[in-house]
Protein backbone atom coordinates (compact mmCIF):
# COMPACT_ATOMS: atom_id res chain seq x y z
CA UNK A 1 0.00 0.00 0.00
CA UNK A 2 1.42 3.60 -1.08
CA UNK A 3 0.66 6.67 1.05
CA UNK A 4 0.13 9.89 -0.54
CA UNK A 5 2.11 12.76 1.98
CA UNK A 6 -0.77 15.71 2.27
CA UNK A 7 0.39 18.83 0.92
CA UNK A 8 -0.40 22.08 2.47
CA UNK A 9 -2.75 24.28 1.32
CA UNK A 10 -1.01 27.27 -0.02
CA UNK A 11 -3.08 30.77 0.36
CA UNK A 12 -2.89 32.90 -2.24
CA UNK A 13 -1.99 36.92 -2.48
CA UNK A 14 -5.97 37.36 -1.93
CA UNK A 15 -7.05 35.55 0.40
CA UNK A 16 -3.89 36.90 2.76
CA UNK A 17 -5.19 40.10 2.01
CA UNK A 18 -8.36 39.50 2.72
CA UNK A 19 -7.48 37.79 6.54
CA UNK A 20 -5.20 40.99 7.00
CA UNK A 21 -8.12 43.44 6.49
CA UNK A 22 -10.67 41.39 8.75
CA UNK A 23 -8.10 41.73 11.33
CA UNK A 24 -7.33 45.23 10.72
CA UNK A 25 -10.32 46.17 10.73
CA UNK A 26 -11.19 44.15 14.12
CA UNK A 27 -8.30 45.97 15.64
CA UNK A 28 -8.23 49.52 14.01
CA UNK A 29 -9.77 51.27 17.23
CA UNK A 30 -7.24 50.15 19.42
CA UNK A 31 -4.46 50.47 17.49
CA UNK A 32 -4.92 54.32 17.26
CA UNK A 33 -5.08 54.07 20.58
CA UNK A 34 -2.19 52.94 20.73
CA UNK A 35 -0.50 55.22 18.83
CA UNK A 36 -2.17 58.11 20.72
CA UNK A 37 -0.69 57.22 23.85
CA UNK A 38 2.70 56.34 22.10
CA UNK A 39 1.85 52.50 23.68
CA UNK A 40 3.49 50.90 20.55
CA UNK A 41 5.54 48.16 21.61
CA UNK A 42 3.12 45.45 21.29
CA UNK A 43 0.91 47.36 18.15
CA UNK A 44 4.96 46.67 16.16
CA UNK A 45 5.15 43.49 17.21
CA UNK A 46 1.24 42.66 16.36
CA UNK A 47 1.71 44.41 12.83
CA UNK A 48 5.03 42.63 12.09
CA UNK A 49 3.51 39.22 12.38
CA UNK A 50 0.77 40.20 9.83
CA UNK A 51 2.95 42.09 7.13
CA UNK A 52 4.83 39.03 7.13
CA UNK A 53 2.13 36.64 6.91
CA UNK A 54 1.33 38.65 3.70
CA UNK A 55 5.25 37.96 1.96
CA UNK A 56 8.55 38.02 3.16
CA UNK A 57 9.88 41.23 0.78
CA UNK A 58 7.63 43.87 2.47
CA UNK A 59 7.95 46.40 4.80
CA UNK A 60 5.45 48.82 6.70
CA UNK A 61 5.33 52.38 8.37
CA UNK A 62 2.75 53.55 10.51
CA UNK A 63 2.17 57.64 10.03
CA UNK A 64 0.30 60.53 10.11
CA UNK A 65 -3.27 60.24 8.36
CA UNK A 66 -4.68 63.45 5.98
CA UNK A 67 -5.99 65.37 8.45
CA UNK A 68 -5.80 65.89 11.83
CA UNK A 69 -6.68 63.07 14.41
CA UNK A 70 -5.89 60.61 11.56
CA UNK A 71 -3.13 57.94 11.18
CA UNK A 72 -2.18 55.81 7.84
CA UNK A 73 -0.51 52.55 7.34
CA UNK A 74 2.02 52.30 4.70
CA UNK A 75 3.12 48.99 2.84
CA UNK A 76 6.18 49.10 0.85
CA UNK A 77 7.68 46.92 -1.28
CA UNK A 78 10.81 48.93 -0.70
CA UNK A 79 11.65 50.11 -4.81
CA UNK A 80 10.96 46.54 -5.99
CA UNK A 81 8.50 47.67 -9.19
CA UNK A 82 6.85 43.78 -9.18
CA UNK A 83 6.12 44.44 -5.74
CA UNK A 84 4.25 47.64 -6.66
CA UNK A 85 1.54 46.04 -7.65
CA UNK A 86 0.91 43.55 -4.71
CA UNK A 87 1.02 46.84 -2.79
CA UNK A 88 -1.21 48.77 -4.70
CA UNK A 89 -3.85 45.74 -4.54
CA UNK A 90 -3.10 45.36 -0.75
CA UNK A 91 -4.27 49.81 -0.76
CA UNK A 92 -7.40 49.08 -3.41
CA UNK A 93 -8.90 46.34 -1.14
CA UNK A 94 -8.64 48.38 1.95
CA UNK A 95 -12.19 48.72 3.58
CA UNK A 96 -12.90 51.97 5.29
CA UNK A 97 -11.78 52.51 8.50
CA UNK A 98 -12.68 55.82 10.40
CA UNK A 99 -9.32 57.91 11.18
CA UNK A 100 -7.38 55.60 8.94
CA UNK A 101 -5.54 56.12 5.58
CA UNK A 102 -3.66 53.64 3.83
CA UNK A 103 -0.87 54.14 0.84
CA UNK A 104 1.18 51.74 -1.28
CA UNK A 105 4.39 53.79 -1.00
CA UNK A 106 5.89 55.63 0.94
CA UNK A 107 4.43 59.34 0.74
CA UNK A 108 6.61 62.47 1.07
CA UNK A 109 6.28 64.38 4.11
CA UNK A 110 4.89 67.94 4.31
CA UNK A 111 7.40 70.82 5.57
CA UNK A 112 10.53 69.19 4.63
CA UNK A 113 12.44 72.54 5.86
CA UNK A 114 11.28 71.33 9.25
CA UNK A 115 12.89 67.71 9.12
CA UNK A 116 15.90 66.35 11.17
CA UNK A 117 17.38 62.80 11.08
CA UNK A 118 19.74 61.87 13.85
CA UNK A 119 22.09 59.32 13.21
CA UNK A 120 24.78 58.62 16.37
CA UNK A 121 23.96 61.85 17.74
CA UNK A 122 24.37 64.12 15.12
CA UNK A 123 21.68 66.01 13.18
CA UNK A 124 21.20 66.05 9.69
CA UNK A 125 18.87 69.28 8.82
CA UNK A 126 17.14 69.13 5.18
CA UNK A 127 17.86 73.21 4.84
CA UNK A 128 21.62 72.23 5.64
CA UNK A 129 22.27 69.20 3.32
CA UNK A 130 23.04 70.53 0.50
CA UNK A 131 22.61 69.42 -3.38
CA UNK A 132 23.98 69.82 -6.79
CA UNK A 133 21.45 68.39 -9.57
CA UNK A 134 22.86 67.13 -12.87
CA UNK A 135 19.82 66.56 -15.59
CA UNK A 136 20.21 63.32 -17.68
CA UNK A 137 17.65 63.78 -20.66
CA UNK A 138 17.94 60.77 -22.27
CA UNK A 139 16.40 58.86 -19.00
CA UNK A 140 15.09 61.64 -18.19
CA UNK A 141 15.96 61.50 -14.45
CA UNK A 142 18.56 64.15 -12.32
CA UNK A 143 21.62 62.88 -11.05
CA UNK A 144 22.90 64.32 -7.45
CA UNK A 145 25.81 65.56 -5.81
CA UNK A 146 24.78 65.71 -2.40
CA UNK A 147 26.69 66.57 0.76
CA UNK A 148 26.53 67.22 4.67
CA UNK A 149 29.28 67.95 6.74
CA UNK A 150 28.41 65.06 8.42
CA UNK A 151 28.94 62.69 5.37
CA UNK A 152 32.74 62.75 6.16
CA UNK A 153 32.22 60.71 9.39
CA UNK A 154 30.44 58.01 7.93
CA UNK A 155 30.99 55.01 6.00
CA UNK A 156 29.51 54.54 2.30
CA UNK A 157 26.59 52.08 3.43
CA UNK A 158 26.00 54.74 6.50
CA UNK A 159 25.49 57.50 4.44
CA UNK A 160 24.14 56.04 1.64
CA UNK A 161 20.67 55.16 3.36
CA UNK A 162 20.41 58.27 5.43
CA UNK A 163 20.51 60.42 1.66
CA UNK A 164 18.01 57.13 0.39
CA UNK A 165 15.79 57.90 3.82
CA UNK A 166 16.39 62.08 3.37
CA UNK A 167 14.94 61.33 -0.52
CA UNK A 168 12.38 59.35 0.84
CA UNK A 169 11.02 62.37 3.19
CA UNK A 170 11.42 65.04 0.49
CA UNK A 171 10.10 62.97 -2.74
CA UNK A 172 7.83 59.57 -1.53
CA UNK A 173 9.14 56.46 -2.69
CA UNK A 174 8.07 56.82 -5.83
CA UNK A 175 9.18 59.50 -6.31
CA UNK A 176 12.82 58.53 -5.16
CA UNK A 177 12.93 56.28 -8.13
CA UNK A 178 11.58 57.23 -11.06
CA UNK A 179 13.13 60.81 -11.05
CA UNK A 180 16.65 60.54 -8.94
CA UNK A 181 19.47 58.81 -11.20
CA UNK A 182 23.02 58.70 -9.54
CA UNK A 183 24.41 59.66 -6.17
CA UNK A 184 27.68 61.57 -5.36
CA UNK A 185 28.21 62.43 -1.95
CA UNK A 186 30.93 64.77 -2.75
CA UNK A 187 31.18 68.61 -1.60
CA UNK A 188 28.29 70.57 -3.16
CA UNK A 189 29.15 73.96 -1.78
CA UNK A 190 29.05 76.30 -4.79
CA UNK A 191 26.89 78.94 -6.69
CA UNK A 192 24.63 76.02 -8.74
CA UNK A 193 24.03 73.96 -5.05
CA UNK A 194 20.62 74.22 -3.18
CA UNK A 195 19.29 72.91 -0.32
CA UNK A 196 17.60 69.11 0.16
CA UNK A 197 14.23 71.20 1.71
CA UNK A 198 13.86 72.81 -2.16
CA UNK A 199 14.18 69.52 -3.98
CA UNK A 200 10.59 68.80 -4.66
CA UNK A 201 9.80 72.12 -5.80
CA UNK A 202 12.75 71.67 -8.23
CA UNK A 203 11.49 68.19 -9.52
CA UNK A 204 7.81 70.15 -9.87
CA UNK A 205 9.86 72.81 -12.10
CA UNK A 206 11.52 70.19 -13.88
CA UNK A 207 8.50 68.17 -14.77
CA UNK A 208 6.85 71.58 -16.26
CA UNK A 209 9.55 72.69 -18.42
CA UNK A 210 10.45 69.56 -20.24
CA UNK A 211 7.25 67.54 -19.92
CA UNK A 212 8.75 64.51 -18.46
CA UNK A 213 6.65 62.69 -16.89
CA UNK A 214 6.95 59.23 -14.52
CA UNK A 215 4.08 57.27 -14.35
CA UNK A 216 3.79 54.52 -12.04
CA UNK A 217 3.72 51.16 -13.20
CA UNK A 218 1.01 50.01 -11.44
CA UNK A 219 -1.34 52.72 -12.67
CA UNK A 220 -0.14 52.62 -16.53
CA UNK A 221 -0.52 49.62 -19.42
Amino acid sequence: MFWRKKQETVKTFKTRVREFWAWFSENAAKMKTCIDERKCAELTRETSERVNALGPDFAWVYGPGASKGRHSLTLSGEGSRHLMFLCNFWAESAPEIPDWDFHSSRQPSENVDKIKLSVNGREFAFNKTWLVPTLDHESQRVDLRIWHPGFEDMTEHQYMNLVFLMLDEALGEWGTTSWIGSIDPTPAADREAMPLKDLPEFIEELESKHGWKHERPDQTY
